[in-house]
């Protein structure tokens, strides 16, 4: 990720040159078009922004793991699926497969559940609060209800990503910023639902719990 810094040539430069000096721009179309006069010696500088960059890399790096979990999932179904066939142990593997898929419905219910609230709960900056706590929720139905819940949440960002871009709403570096935070408050929450399957999901991730948050959520 890339941002353009502005510099002016001389203490000798105009008005119009001296008040862009120095100053960084997130998009190279709001920067005023050079040259801005005749004889300007104006340039840009692109300078590499590092800490979006780290971002970005979280972010892919979330995008492989789904995909990864995509792969093993179907690798692993199918593999037992075979063993489970050679072995005359169909009754165990479709007990599994009913349970695993019964987890993936039941994560659709949460996550629907849990927008529903957030909709209805209406307290700026919520959002990181229920989408954390429905990954909370989801992850501890099982391993199912985890991967489920991963799957639903990377999609829900890159949709956001798309949609905010497109819309024109944020800059792209904002976008990738609140992005990266969703998807840290996602993972928080599946790691804490499946190291406390007994706990209250609402406790478990209280530190995203938002001021004046009505206390039955």
């Amino acid at each position: 990720m890339y941002l353009f810094k502005w510099h002016s040539v001389g203490s000798d430069s105009c008005y119009s040159c001296q008040k862009w000096n120095g100053q960084i721009f997130s998009k190279l179309e709001d920067m005023p078009e050079l040259p801005v006069h005749i004889n300007c010696r104006c340039y840009i500088e692109v300078i590499k922004d590092q800490f979006i960059n780290n971002h970005l890399e979280q972010i892919v790096y979330e995008i492989k793991s789904v995909h990864r979990l995509l792969v093993t999932s179907i690798l692993a179904v199918n593999g037992y699926s075979i063993t489970a066939w050679v072995g005359n142990d169909i009754v165990t593997a479709l007990e599994n497969l009913k349970d695993a898929m019964n987890q993936l419905f039941k994560t659709i219910e949460i996550f629907l559940k849990n927008y529903e609230d957030m909709k209805q709960a209406n307290t700026k900056e919520s959002d990181k609060y229920f989408h954390s706590k429905a990954n909370a929720e989801a992850a501890q139905l099982g391993s199912a209800g985890e991967i489920g819940a991963h799957l639903i949440s990377t999609g829900r960002e890159l949709l956001d990503f798309w949609k905010y871009l497109l819309r024109d709403k944020m800059a792209i570096d904002e976008i990738i910023k609140d992005m990266n935070l969703d998807m840290q408050a996602n993972r928080y929450g599946r790691e804490v639902g499946r190291e406390n399957p007994n706990w209250p999901a609402k406790d478990l991730v209280d530190i995203f719990r938002p001021r004046g948050l009505d206390k039955k959520y």
